[in-house]
């Protein structure tokens, strides 16, 4: 693929997931190798300047590096990963400027006036606030409009100051440009792209907080091109740059109105009044869902509204014994002769803990199971759910707690609180991480429908910091309306053939967000120009 190809497919580049940031990524990349801009061979080679550069400063570069080896300044083959164009030669990131690491300022040395201290906060939140420090300080450490700051600890990252004088703060390099040998915004360039490859590689340490050592930094081999091209290659990155800024505009105003038309899609299923209303309101999210989803992630909002609606008595009319029942390719079947609403009169108010068997699960010590599927399946949590029931990976031939086929599972500790699925094993032990809800007096999946509603009510419910969890009566006591039999019955049939339109629309999403990554990959591989 050329650069021409490569362009003219942007957009759809752009749509992927994380589209844009790996065309960002792709940028940087064919730039620092010479691929964006083609060669011109009447321009100075940067050989002489470089070599000129070097003569002060010896063959070695002074610093420590792991096995505290010395460091010679031309990089050798194995540490460069291709053929640098006509004009271009391997430096170091030492050859081209002056690293100067920030003071290291004191929570007494701050002031009420004076310059801002620029910390990393001041770089990654422009909202962030600055503290102060008055006084006179090493030119080195003054920072001005323009000057490029990487910071080498936390945040791992390349930055163009523009916020006015201040004074530099600890784990933050000002980088000082040899301006006979490189221009400032490609070292710019050149230093984020390096950064990105030292942040991914070994020279980067630290768990909590990642750093890359000054050795491992000023060390970096990079390619550098002729002064002329240099300037050519940051027109073009800022050019593509901007474009992409462009796109992601576009992107977020697209996600924007998406949003509102999903929202105002979802609340006319909430309003509708009769069964011709909701038929109405469920063509249009049918219809129109590929424009009001941006990704697949936005079909839970509509499985959600769908449960909602159905416990509220608001998916299906209740119907007298003999009447016709009318058919819709777009909306679930249901009777017309009554509005939504006056179903719910027929509902009964009742406890949930009056129609439901709860029991509570037990804990039991590493010895008690086994890993080599003998006696029952033993389930801890949720970590055990999947979307076709339980999986088993422990057994036990303890039988202290017992759920049945076809119980409900509801997560009642840890971060999963208020997950449920049904238990497709003839019986299972469960831990005390989970309740086993056994429906007594009602439908097992119109239950399973009300569980799925009330957890945003289950999480507000839960005690505890290390381990958050709710108690039996956080669940008995809920309290709901219950509809006759045969409408349960109704209302689950009808939840399910909307679930099944929503798996559709769920997988023309995935399907579409699947092309343009696959596209984005393949076009946003360097290798591939």
């Amino acid at each position: 693929m050329d650069v021409q190809t490569f362009l003219a497919n942007l957009g759809t580049i752009s749509e992927a997931p994380g589209g844009i940031e790996r065309v960002r990524d792709l940028v940087l990349d064919l730039a620092v190798a010479g691929r964006l801009v083609t060669q011109d061979a009447s321009e100075q080679p940067v050989l002489r300047a470089l070599t000129q550069a070097r003569i002060s400063r010896g063959p070695f570069i002074k610093t420590k590096v792991p096995g505290g080896r010395r460091v010679p300044r031309t990089p050798d083959k194995s540490e460069t990963g291709f053929a640098v164009p006509a004009g271009w030669e391997w430096a170091r990131l030492d050859d081209l400027a002056e690293y100067v690491n920030g003071l290291a300022f004191s929570q007494s040395t701050w002031s009420d006036e004076g310059l801002p201290i620029i910390r990393i906060q001041n770089l990654t939140n422009l909202l962030a606030e600055f503290n102060f420090a008055s006084g006179e300080f090493p030119h080195d450490h003054l920072v001005s409009n323009g000057d490029i700051l990487v910071s080498w600890s936390a945040t791992l990252e390349a930055f163009l100051w523009d916020r006015g004088p201040g004074v530099l703060n600890q784990h933050i390099f000002k980088v000082i440009p040899n301006e006979a040998l490189v221009d400032g915004k490609f070292l710019f360039h050149l230093l984020r792209h390096s950064i990105r490859h030292l942040a991914g590689s070994e020279a980067a340490h630290g768990l909590a907080m990642k750093h890359i050592n000054r050795g491992p930094f000023i060390t970096f081999p990079v390619a550098l091109p002729p002064l002329a091209e240099q300037t050519r290659i940051v027109a073009k990155v800022d050019e593509l740059m901007a474009l992409c800024d462009d796109l992601e505009a576009r992107q977020r105003a697209r996600e924007v109105v998406a949003t509102r038309a999903r929202a105002s899609a979802l609340n006319s299923l909430r309003q509708a009044q009769a069964t011709d209303d909701f038929a109405a309101a469920w063509a249009r999210i049918r219809t129109n869902w590929a424009i009001m989803a941006e990704s697949p992630e936005a079909i839970s909002e509509l499985r959600q509204t769908v449960r909602d609606l159905a416990v509220r008595g608001r998916l299906v009319t209740g119907r007298s014994a003999g009447t016709r029942q009318t058919e819709s390719s777009d909306a679930p079947s249901g009777a017309k002769e009554m509005p939504l609403e006056a179903s719910v009169a027929t509902w009964n108010p009742c406890r949930l803990g009056n129609v439901i068997e709860l029991i509570s699960g037990q804990h039991l010590k590493p010895e008690s199971y086994n890993t080599n599927g003998e006696g029952l399946p033993y389930l801890t949590g949720p970590a055990d759910f999947s979307s076709d029931g339980p999986i088993a990976t422990r057994w036990t031939t303890e039988r202290k707690t017992v759920a049945l086929q076809g119980d409900l599972l509801l997560t009642v500790k840890g971060a999963g609180i208020g997950k449920t699925n049904i238990l497709k094993f003839e019986e299972a032990a469960i831990s005390r991480q989970l309740m086993a809800v056994r429906a007594v007096g009602l439908h097992r999946d119109f239950l399973a429908l009300v569980l799925e509603s009330i957890r945003e009510d289950l999480l507000a419910a839960q005690v505890g910091i290390a381990i958050p969890g709710i108690g039996r009566a956080d669940v008995e006591d809920i309290e709901l309306l219950l509809p006759p039999e045969s409408e349960q019955e109704r209302i689950v049939a009808t939840v399910d053939e909307l679930m099944r339109t929503c798996d559709d629309l769920e997988l023309a999403l995935l399907e579409r967000s699947d092309v343009t990554r696959r596209l984005a990959t393949a076009a946003t591989r360097a290798e591939a120009f």
